[in-house]
């Protein structure tokens, strides 16, 4: 059995109109088969290459406050 998605509508508190995803998931004894297209592959570089460069960022950043504290 495939894992499942289902888009699911719901409304928070205030009322306001909420849509999230919910994976259904089979049991670990049961063998999950995924199909990744070409275009999930670039979109899934794309992500990666974005998080490398706030990585990135957030170091530089980090190493600012050192200097800045005297630590580094």
């Amino acid at each position: 059995m495939k894992a499942k998605i289902f888009s699911v509508n719901f409304r928070d508190r205030k009322g306001k109109y909420l849509e999230r995803e919910v994976e259904i998931k089979p049991s670990a004894s049961e063998k999950i088969e995924i199909e990744i297209t070409p275009k999930m592959l670039k979109e899934l570089k794309t992500t990666v290459e974005a998080n490398k460069e706030e990585i990135a960022k957030i170091k530089e950043v980090l190493q600012e406050i050192k200097k800045t504290l005297g630590i580094g």
